[in-house]
């Protein structure tokens, strides 16, 4: 198959779900999206996508 591959692999995108999910003592989240785009180094809507797809399957 041709085309660009994914910016992050399925085990990066699992990481990035849990730490979107983690959430500190007082029930707000510990990480922003923005921190967690840093992190993989891609884009903030790139962490979104696949935050949206893991949440439609």
């Amino acid at each position: 198959m041709g085309g660009r591959p994914p910016a992050l692999t399925e085990l990066q995108a699992l990481e990035a779900r849990q730490m979107y999910d983690e959430t500190d003592e007082h029930g707000k989240r510990r990480y922003t999206v923005a921190q967690i785009a840093e992190t993989f180094g891609v884009s903030r809507k790139t962490i979104y996508r696949h935050l949206d797809r893991q949440t439609t399957t």
